[in-house]
């Protein structure tokens, strides 16, 4: 399918054929296509294949598939330049006959290793392309046989799912650069990315990101149109290429039936938007009686998804909180967080609703207790925030309350 939408490319396999040189742009792409998203993954190989068919950018491919017959196959592709020639190198991922696991950090990191070392690059981008599953693996639709949560589900895995400490332990070793970003941009192709906890979890080896708050409608996004108009537009940086992802998608959004919605993040503001929530968290925390009533209302008014609701914008959310709080130094405390958390968000295009401003933070849509997968070990936003004791002293307060209720009703009934 790829090979009709290249040109003038020299097919090499085995050692590498060409000293090659040091491109502007390489965009890498993990597909993790089993089951129905075979279809996809070869899609989106042959548009970031055919986007990056321009000097100085080059395109690396590992696509994981289900094949005709059942079984399960990996390969690698790069595209590269050198002396005016376009190459393309396959390989197959070492493991493979075995089968590969994609929600492996290991195998990430191998892949972006192998990318480092045939499409060197000034800059790096990457696109994750897979089932997300959502912060506690809640998505009803691809939750059979799982066994963790994050992105790029890997059903032949056994359910295995790369969670988000997996895939930022990934970027880390495959660019071995610690506490330095490896990553100019990372695109999130997959539902339920868009979270302050996703986010957060990856700000230390990419500088900026898109993801999508709710579902990402098949066939996902246009890369071969992006990836050109990046080339033409000569994008400077990770910031650029995810400015012109959003104006492409908005573009692309006209006239479709599901339009995608889709966020662009400066991670390294999140540090601050951590910061700005702590504060409010440590107040909101010792007035929890007063503040239920206020947060309680916010949270209706805030835009909600997910597939239990347990997503909930979070700069409506702490503005609304600001908004309905009696206490002045907690809602002068919410409205700091509120508006760093807005100012961590480049742009975004699509409506989940007209409430929503782009990043959601795990709320659970209805009473109950937080899950176990919801913790500082998953996602170090939930401790360094203070957003799960948070939480839990709100969650801890409506059962109070129910519990006053239901001795009182049951007080009333006897008499």
């Amino acid at each position: 399918m790829w090979a009709a939408m290249v040109t003038a490319i020299v097919v090499v396999a085995g050692a590498r054929a060409a000293a090659g040189e040091t491109h502007r742009w390489t965009v890498a792409a993990y597909l993790s296509g089993d089951g129905d998203l075979r279809a996809t993954a070869e899609r989106y190989m042959a548009t970031v294949a055919a986007g990056a068919n321009q000097p100085g950018w080059a395109a690396a491919v590992q696509i994981d598939k289900t094949g005709e017959d059942g079984q399960c196959g990996a390969g690698r592709h790069a595209w590269t330049w050198s002396e005016g020639q376009r190459w393309l190198r396959s390989d197959s991922v070492p493991g493979s006959e075995g089968g590969v696991n994609m929600g492996a950090r290991e195998t990430l990191a191998g892949f972006l290793q192998w990318v480092r070392q045939q499409a060197p690059a000034e800059r790096y981008a990457l696109i994750v392309m897979g089932h997300g599953t959502g912060l506690t693996g809640w998505s009803g639709d691809v939750t059979r046989g799982l066994t963790s949560s994050g992105v790029a589900l890997d059903t032949s895995a056994g359910g295995d799912c790369l969670s988000v400490s997996e895939l930022a332990g990934g970027i880390e070793d495959g660019f071995e650069r610690p506490g330095e970003p490896g990553l100019d941009a990372l695109f999130l192709d997959c539902c339920y990315g868009s979270s302050l906890e996703v986010a957060y979890e990856l700000r230390g080896g990419v500088r900026y990101m898109t993801a999508v708050p709710g579902e990402l409608p098949n066939p996902g996004l246009p890369w071969q149109e992006i990836l050109s108009r990046a080339g033409r537009q000569e994008a400077a940086g990770g910031r650029e290429l995810v400015r012109i992802c959003l104006q492409v998608v908005a573009e692309h959004n006209r006239g479709q039936d599901r339009p995608a919605s889709v966020t662009g993040i400066d991670l390294g503001a999140l540090g601050r938007a951590s910061e700005r929530i702590g504060s409010f968290v440590r107040l909101a925390e010792t007035c929890m009686p007063e503040m239920a009533p206020a947060i309680t209302l916010a949270h209706s008014q805030a835009a909600t998804w997910g597939s239990q609701r347990e997503l909930c914008d979070a700069a409506g959310l702490l503005a609304g909180i600001a908004e309905h709080a009696g206490e002045r130094g907690v809602a002068l405390a919410a409205q700091a967080a509120a508006e760093a958390v807005q100012a961590s968000v480049i742009g975004r295009v699509g409506e989940l609703s007209d409430r929503c401003r782009g990043m959601g933070v795990f709320f659970p849509g209805k009473l109950t207790d937080l899950p176990d997968g919801y913790d500082g070990e998953a996602y170090s936003f939930t401790g360094a925030s203070g957003w799960r004791s948070f939480l839990g002293s709100y969650l801890g307060r409506l059962h109070e309350l129910l519990q006053r209720t239901a001795q009182y009703e049951e007080t009333e009934g006897g008499v």
